[in-house]
């Protein structure tokens, strides 16, 4: 009877055990799953830069974003037009970096530029929405 009893409470306390490990592996899957939907990633790694919303400061956005890009070699697609037709190594950066910009925006933004189809478009086209709303909001 004893080692019945034994073995029941070392079944409840082992359960018990599993649950808890089942709990907390959620949890950070939980987490890990916020922080990637808040957050670019690039490269498989998660870096923090918000999503531009359209209402979040554009300026203090381009600076975050175009240090993302310069970090991962994407921005040369900005720095110039580029030839026609595309080099292999500079198509490949171009639709990274164009990629890149269009995960970086909230669905709301998105609709606004997803006529653009390279990456310079996509850019002077933000400039073009919200440069001038973000300085007229520092005026004032």
């Amino acid at each position: 009877m004893l080692d019945t009893t034994l073995n029941l409470v070392s079944f409840f306390i082992l359960s018990f055990t599993i649950i808890v490990i089942i709990l907390a592996l959620t949890n950070l899957y939980k987490s890990w799953f916020k922080s990637i939907q808040e957050g670019t990633i690039i490269g498989g790694k998660n870096l923090k830069v918000d999503k531009f919303t359209g209402r979040n400061n554009f300026s203090l956005w381009q600076i975050k974003i175009w240090a993302l890009l310069k970090q991962h070699g994407l921005w040369t697609p900005l720095l110039k037009p580029a030839p026609n037709p595309l080099p292999a190594d500079i198509a490949t950066r171009e639709e990274k970096a164009h990629s890149t910009l269009l995960l970086a925006f909230d669905d709301h933004v998105i609709t606004k530029v997803a006529e653009e189809d390279t990456t310079v478009g996509l850019w002077c086209k933000l400039e073009s929405l919200y440069m001038t709303k973000s300085l007229t909001n520092k005026l004032l």
